[in-house]
């Protein structure tokens, strides 16, 4: 069996000693549409004050965009067991969230009786709009998952919305549980599993039962299911609920996949199967196989997939990213396949892919080599570029990283296209992309497109930013 949802109750939340603090408020954010919050908690812990009745969070959130989150807030909700509201905390305003720069997040709400669940509101802007995502939980040891009405595509996950025990000093207490089927897929063989733990969060005890209708959960559906369970341990700091279900592996749930009838160019016929190891104790390798159709209605050259991994729990940033490139034209209707094997992979939930092509034949295009450059200490520069031309437009898609001491302002990097004439290589077209801060030591993704009609034959760079324990702005340096 697998364990599809996290660990649960607060009710009987053990108690800390831990200093007071305040609790800030904010203005209530306005509400965003929510997409994939590109952002993972990590160090999670909850406890309880002795003293108030106050309910402390602290976690590191890690901002895994390519752009700062500015004016970050956060607050906590409570819940009974079964789902009304107990109490909701202040806005909390937190600060800004760098790339790849974790942000130390402390959220406290006081008065708070015992509770059976709990929902965390992250706010923040992001360069595009204010964008608003909540996650929920009902265990004090593990991170959050992000709430969503999405169904998980390919997976079956029992998940726990809320519980109680109605007499806990009983020798037959009742259990009384709402459970969800967040996947795209039939649940089967669900069971509820009830461990009661120490202070520390140790199991004491368990029990499971099966839950009923043969344990079927639909996709989507939610159920309110009651069992009686067996006595209660004599001695125990708290208790937790999980949901079971039949044991499917991460590779099954993440492969299949089918071609539809769009006019884009789609990857489908996944395939995610694990290897014998290489050696004892050595990590399985992962194959992984896949199909590439050309459902436009012109040719394409350049098709390049980058299969990305995701994490597990939090807003599903990514692990890793593998980019594969397919050899030739791809016709029309055509379809060609994919693979490739990772000796090590790394621990994953989840499995998206991007994909990036030219339409092919025209005289003009181009295809360039990916570049790469090293940033000289205490500078900012370009690292790598990975350009491609259709024949109307070159696109750039750049790294710019940061070997300065201090967090950069003002960053421009400027490509000029250029051809040859008189024997010498003249500017034919500019553009421009702009970072308005980049962190020391960070790396973050600059895309510039350059209109040229005409064609070019090459392309140069050059960066202009302002170092603000400089005297004055350094640029242009010249790549």
């Amino acid at each position: 069996m697998r364990g599809a949802s996290l660990l649960f109750s607060l009710g009987l939340l053990a108690t800390f000693s831990v200093p007071l603090a305040l609790e800030a408020s904010a203005a209530e954010p306005a509400a965003a549409k929510p997409g994939k919050p590109g952002i993972a908690l990590k160090k999670w812990v909850m406890s309880r004050m002795r003293i108030g009745k106050k309910i402390e969070v602290q976690f590191n959130l890690e901002n895994g965009r390519k752009a700062a989150l500015r004016d970050l807030r956060g607050r906590l909700v409570f819940y009974e067991p079964l789902g009304g509201k107990l109490r909701e905390g202040n806005w909390t305003r937190l600060g800004r969230a760098e790339p790849g720069r974790p942000l130390p997040v402390t959220l406290v709400v006081g008065n708070v009786p015992d509770f059976g669940s709990w929902e965390m509101d992250l706010s923040f802007r992001a360069p595009d709009a204010t964008e608003r995502f909540t996650y929920f939980g009902t265990s004090p040891w593990d991170p959050p998952q992000l709430k969503t009405d999405e169904l998980l595509e390919g997976s079956a996950q029992a998940m726990i919305l809320g519980y109680e025990l109605d007499d806990l000093k009983g020798r037959r207490p009742t259990l009384t549980v709402r459970v969800r089927n967040a996947g795209a897929r039939e649940a089967r063989e669900v069971k509820i599993c009830v461990e009661f733990v120490d202070k520390k969060g140790k199991t004491v005890s368990s029990e499971t039962v099966g839950l009923d209708k043969g344990g079927t959960l639909e996709a989507g559906e939610t159920r309110v299911f009651k069992t009686p369970l067996r006595k209660v341990p004599g001695s125990y700091g708290g208790y937790r609920v999980k949901a079971l279900n039949a044991d499917v592996s991460i590779e099954e749930a993440l492969s299949g996949g089918e071609f539809t009838s769009a006019a884009t160019v789609q990857v489908a016929h996944v395939k995610l199967e694990r290897l014998d190891a290489p050696k004892p104790k050595a990590p399985r390798p992962l194959r992984v196989s896949a199909e590439v159709k050309n459902g436009t209605a012109a040719p394409v050259a350049d098709c390049e997939v980058v299969f990305v991994f995701t994490e597990k729990l939090g807003g599903g940033g990514a692990v890793l990213r593998r980019p594969e490139k397919l050899a030739g034209e791809l016709a029309p209707g055509a379809v060609k396949p994919v693979s490739f094997t990772l000796e090590r992979p790394p621990a994953f939930g989840g499995l998206t892919y991007e994909i990036e092509y030219a339409e092919a034949g025209g005289a003009d295009a181009m295809t360039f080599p990916p570049l790469t450059r090293k940033v000289a200490a205490g500078g900012v520069g370009v690292s790598s570029v990975r350009a491609k031309y259709d024949g109307k437009v070159a696109v750039f898609d750049a790294t710019v990283t940061s070997r300065a001491a201090v967090e950069c302002t003002e960053v421009v990097v400027r490509f000029t296209l250029t051809k040859a004439k008189g024997g010498k290589q003249v500017p034919v077209a500019r553009g421009s992309g702009r970072l308005r801060t980049i962190a020391a030591g960070a790396s973050r993704q600059v895309m510039v497109r350059v209109e040229a009609p005409d064609g070019f034959e090459k392309y140069s760079f050059q960066v202009n930013y302002t170092d603000p324990s400089k005297l004055r702005p350094i640029g242009p340096v010249a790549e």
